[in-house]
């Protein structure tokens, strides 16, 4: 584990590597690793002289595990910054996980700053409680969090009970999607306007490819003009 905002790891020898993984807050519940998002870039080295940026995620929040891929390079040193980070007053901490060669990697495109376009589907990390994103009764709303930004433009979902408190069948309105970099409503965008979806029924959002790293799942009834305040842009 490492503390400091700056750490350089030797792996003692050269390797040829093509996956990282590490993860902040490695003693954090994992609800909480979800709310606690870092910043960070990393580099690595051949000699500790000549550096090669390979992340940069100084202006993209994460949290939990990092699953870096790359195309295959010989390493030795990794040096890892931490740039920022959501919560100042619990103490950061940093585990590297892994640092190898993955025969098996799932098929991905990389974008600026490194950012993986993933080529197959992935998982989110976690849904954050809808209490933290609505505040309003005309609507509900889900937050999902990615452990580290993709490069995605298409999102298919199910709204089940657990979501909407219901039981299944007995609702139907309208499914509104957003997503950001940051998971305040104002700094996210629509995507996909969905109406008269019911629970249980599959929700498919296609938009033109974009960094995300929060999904928000509006699901809003048809009687209410409650709405929450977000950018008016679509993609």
């Amino acid at each position: 584990h490492h503390q400091p905002s700056s750490c350089t790891l030797d792996l003692g020898d050269h390797y040829l590597v093509n996956y990282m993984e590490l993860q902040g807050y490695p003693t954090a519940s994992h609800l909480d690793r979800c709310r606690l998002c870092f910043l960070y870039t990393l580099k690595v080295s051949r000699d500790k002289l000549h550096w090669h940026k390979l992340f940069d995620f100084s202006v993209f929040k994460c949290c939990g595990n990092q699953h870096l891929c790359f195309p295959q390079q010989v390493v030795r040193y990794i040096q890892f910054d931490l740039v920022g980070r959501s919560n100042t007053s619990a103490q950061f901490a940093l585990n590297f996980v892994s640092c190898r060669y993955a025969n098996s990697l799932k098929p991905f495109a990389l974008r600026s700053h490194g950012v993986i376009a993933p080529l197959v589907p992935i998982t989110p990390l976690c849904t954050i409680s809808s209490s933290d994103v609505s505040a309003n009764k005309g609507y509900q709303a889900c937050l999902i969090a990615f452990n580290q930004p993709y490069s995605i433009s298409q999102l298919r979902f199910k709204v089940n009970e657990r979501e909407l408190n219901s039981k299944e069948g007995t609702w139907k309105g309208d499914v509104s999607v957003l997503v950001g970099t940051r998971w305040e409503t104002t700094n996210m965008s629509y995507v996909a306007n969905l109406p008269q979806r019911e629970l249980g029924m599959e929700v498919s959002a296609r938009f033109r490819e974009r960094v995300v790293c929060y999904v928000l799942v509006i699901l809003k009834n048809p009687s209410s003009k409650d709405q929450p305040e977000v950018q008016n842009s679509t993609g």
